[in-house]
């Protein structure tokens, strides 16, 4: 009895250590993120002799997936992966990847969230339709400088001014730029650092041999006195402005002096681009084109005078511009470019060409310079009523699309500011602002002689004073930029500014007013067309005779439809237009004309390209190694040629022959062709890219009539290069 006792007791003993032992390893372990705390629980078992215990054990959540919809995925995505190699492209700064790829991990561990960057193709569309599903792309949308109006007059974002806490101090800078009527529609892409907007530049060598300049503005020793060194000594204004540029003029333009080139143009004293002048030099008289509060300021005295300004300085001949044939709007960088070449001494150089620009002077042993704006007469007499600083229209920016929950909107913000300022402590800065003052420091250095005994300082100081007085001017965002062509117009066509001004003015207010009345209301507005296309497999090609009226559907070959709120329209609701199809002889150069107008009102014209072949044409379609090709073509081990655009590499084409075999020429007697590119196909199934060696890539093409093509491609695939 005692014996039993005692081994019941030992049983007893036994199972309480075995379930404190299971209850020990009962442990709970908690992943907080930001808002929630989400456990998954995992279990495993084990089995002693004829007992089997299972324990469950919780897991730290899932991050939270965090979107961010951008338009160039290679350049600012930093997990991107060249989808042919499986490599990094060049497209972003190996640095600056591992900053960002190590920023990323920062907001993973610290808030379990991973930021995803999706591309979109057409931002005017995507944001709009996803909204209008209720399943928007991403959480977070970038949009480039220029495309923000016409979206955010869709009144598809959030207003997140409820959030303007989250950014904090380390990310000032994001806010302000897409503040609109009391509202926070989203926030800054990049700090302003290195060329936000267009500088005025100028070629110090050819300020240095120009005798009359020299006469005027020179130091004691004798050297010209550039205009950094005029803005150093606070003597930068709007008279000393043209009466040094009058100077280069008598120069070099009244002289009738070239540049040595093919071109042998006239040396201009200032090229200009008179829409960015007009809006530069109202800026550094203290206007605004959109006011901070939103009201309109072309038509102030202070902007009127710019105007005026500018009209002196082009009819006088100082300020030269190079126009299309319409003879008022200038050629888009034209300005940039001819600076560039030589033949002009100023200009406002597009702030992405700063760099050919440098190379090009030094090419020719010459120097370029920088200065803010100079000062106007607003600013100079009242420097505390009138803000003196340089144009910036908001350049790229976030914003949120509406659909996104709050809580996500919250944890996207917290993402997304941690990510940029962790990125610029990882680059080696300690905050954000040590990072804009160093980028500056070297965008100065890099760009200019900043180390020059002479006027180094003074290039370094203009430089600096003209990034640091940027402030926006929301004509971009508020969708009023055609108001440059007004400028154009009275610059070119010597109109009364004030006048012309008068009379546009109510067009632009009312511009204005909608986007007013659109943020302030709820409605998503369809500001798109109905988009019309060619049906994916499908192509409009047909033989000669055929008549697209009569015998062709059309809805076959073309699908229809809306983008926006005009779910039900169709390709019924699109007009055609056959007048411009010649289906009498084979050719490629008909067109049909499509207009689609939506129940908005939304409206837009397509123009298709249609074939009309010889049903009859037995002549073989050609491809042909390109001429600056030679094989065998050479790829990376491992490369995938799934994405291999072959007509990078040969010509496909088939000449056009009549009912006769006859090929057909052109007025030059050349040999007319149906392009056949897009019906290429290559078999790859005989290479190998896990092995080095030479292959052949079978690339074949049929032609419209049904006559084919096949062409052996030698390839080779290769090691890396060490």
């Amino acid at each position: 009895m005692k014996l039993r006792k005692l081994v019941l007791v030992l049983l007893t003993l036994t199972l309480i250590l075995v379930l404190a032992g299971c209850k020990k390893g009962q442990k709970t372990t908690t992943t907080k993120g930001p808002d929630t705390t989400t456990t998954q629980p995992q279990q495993s078992t084990t089995t002693t002799g004829q007992q089997q215990t299972t324990t469950t054990r919780p897991t730290p959540s899932q991050p939270t997936v965090i979107r961010v919809a951008i338009w160039w995925q290679a350049g600012d995505d930093p997990t991107y992966r060249d989808p042919a190699t499986g490599e990094y492209p060049d497209a972003m700064p190996i640095a600056l990847r591992e900053a960002r790829l190590q920023a990323l991990e920062t907001v993973k561990e610290q808030l379990n969230v991973e930021i995803q960057f999706v591309q979109y193709q057409d931002v005017f569309q995507e944001v709009l339709q996803s909204v209008l599903a209720n399943d928007p792309i991403a959480e977070i949308v970038g949009m480039w400088g220029g495309s923000q109006g016409t979206v955010i007059g869709q009144n598809v974002f959030q207003d997140i001014t409820e959030f303007r806490h989250l950014f904090g101090d380390e990310a000032f800078w994001m806010l302000g730029s897409m503040d609109m009527f009391g509202k926070t529609m989203g926030f800054s892409f990049q700090p302003n650092a290195g060329f936000e907007y267009w500088p005025l530049v100028y070629n110090i060598t050819m300020l240095q041999d120009c005798d009359e300049l020299v006469a005027k503005y020179s130091d004691d020793d004798g050297n010209v006195i550039i205009p950094a060194q005029l803005w150093a000594e606070d003597r930068w204004d709007w008279d000393t402005f043209k009466d040094y540029l009058s100077q280069i003029k008598a120069c070099y333009t009244d002289k009738g002096k070239t540049r040595v080139s093919d071109r042998e143009r006239v040396i201009h004293a200032y090229e200009e681009d008179y829409r960015f002048a007009i809006n530069s030099l109202a800026a550094s008289n203290g206007e605004y084109v959109v006011r901070k509060d939103g009201t309109l300021g072309i038509d102030s005295d202070g902007f009127i005078e710019a105007i005026e300004f500018v009209q002196d300085l082009y009819n006088s001949g100082i300020m030269w511009t190079e126009t299309y044939d319409d003879g008022f709007t200038p050629g888009w960088l034209w300005n940039t470019y001819n600076f560039n070449r030589g033949e002009a001494v100023f200009t406002s150089a597009a702030g992405w060409l700063i760099g050919s620009a440098v190379d090009a002077l030094k090419e020719r042993d010459e120097e370029l310079g920088i200065v803010p704006w100079p000062k106007g007469p607003q600013v100079k007499q009242n420097p505390e009523l009138y803000n003196y600083h340089t144009v910036y229209t908001g350049g790229n920016s976030f914003a949120i699309p509406k659909g996104v929950p709050k809580d996500k909107v919250e944890l996207a913000i917290k993402a997304w500011v941690m990510y940029m300022s962790e990125t610029f402590k990882n680059l080696g800065h300690e905050n954000t602002m040590k990072y804009i003052e160093s980028e500056n420091a070297a965008t100065a250095a890099k760009y200019f002689s900043i180390t020059h005994e002479v006027y180094g300082e003074s290039l370094k100081k203009a430089y600096n004073d003209w990034v640091n007085a940027m402030d926006f001017d929301a004509r971009e965002m508020m969708n009023i930029g055609s108001v440059d062509e007004v400028f154009a117009k009275i610059v070119a066509q010597k109109l009364d500014a004030r006048t012309t001004i008068a009379e546009n003015k109510a067009k632009f207010e009312q511009i204005l007013n909608e986007m007013r009345q659109v943020l302030q209301g709820s409605e998503i507005v369809d500001n798109q067309p109905p988009v019309v296309k060619v049906k994916d497999g499908k192509e409009l090609v047909f033989k000669v005779g055929t008549n697209l009226q009569s015998d062709v559907d059309l809805a076959e070959y073309l699908e229809a439809y809306d983008i926006g709120q005009d779910k039900g329209f169709s390709i019924a609701d699109v007009e055609f237009d056959f007048n411009a199809i010649d289906n009498s002889k084979p050719n490629n150069n008909s067109k049909l004309k499509a207009k689609a107008v939506d129940n908005k009102g939304n409206e837009k014209t397509y123009d298709f390209t249609v074939i009309f072949y010889e049903e009859s044409d037995e002549e073989a379609p050609i491809i042909e190694l390109k001429s600056d090709v030679t094989t065998p073509i050479k790829f990376k081990l491992d490369y995938n040629l799934g994405v291999v655009n072959w007509t990078d590499y040969v010509n496909v084409y088939d000449k056009i022959v009549d009912a006769d075999g006859n090929v057909l020429k052109d007025n030059e007697g050349k040999d007319l062709t149906f392009d056949l590119a897009g019906r290429l196909q290559a078999n790859i199934e005989s290479v190998d890219v896990t092995t080095p060696g030479q292959y052949t890539v079978v690339l074949t093409v049929i032609d419209y009539a049904g006559n084919e093509t096949s062409f052996d491609l030698t390839i080779e695939i290769v090691l890396p290069e060490e």
